[in-house]
């Protein structure tokens, strides 16, 4: 049996949600998430070894080398989640949708580059466990 998965809550984004505030990636509030982006950038403004390790190690043609070059906090981060899937999904689809309206969002080049490692995530790493309830039982 697996264990269970918990979401991480701040009391801020508590609060944030009753007051019906949008919520940034994480389940942070946009001043939350904003601020904590900021100090992120200062930080990782630049690949970790683990991620320049980690981006060597996929196939070249899931390789997000655009993204690493223009955005490597979030390479740095999508590296931490890797062997995550919960935290990892979430991640792809933070980055891929807008949930907090009005977002420029990646180029296309950066965005198909995503996109293809989450489906190569999907499949080749942490491939959907599928149960005996997801069978098709109509035949």
């Amino acid at each position: 049996m697996e264990p269970l998965e918990f979401e991480r809550v701040t009391i801020e984004s508590l609060q944030a949600a009753q007051r019906g505030e949008p919520k940034g990636p994480e389940g942070r509030s946009d001043r939350e998430y904003s601020a904590a982006r900021a100090a992120e950038s200062s930080a990782g403004a630049c690949l970790s070894e683990q991620a320049e390790s980690w981006l060597l190690a996929l196939p070249e043609a899931v390789r997000p080398n655009a993204l690493a070059a223009s955005h490597p906090r979030v390479v740095n981060r999508m590296c931490q989640f890797w062997r995550r899937p919960t935290e990892m999904d979430r991640y792809f689809e933070d980055l891929l949708t807008d949930r907090r309206g009005g977002r420029q969002g990646f180029p296309f080049n950066i965005a198909n580059e995503i996109a293809s490692l989450s489906e190569y995530y999907r499949r080749d790493v942490f491939p959907l466990r599928r149960t005996l309830w997801d069978t098709d039982r109509s035949q």
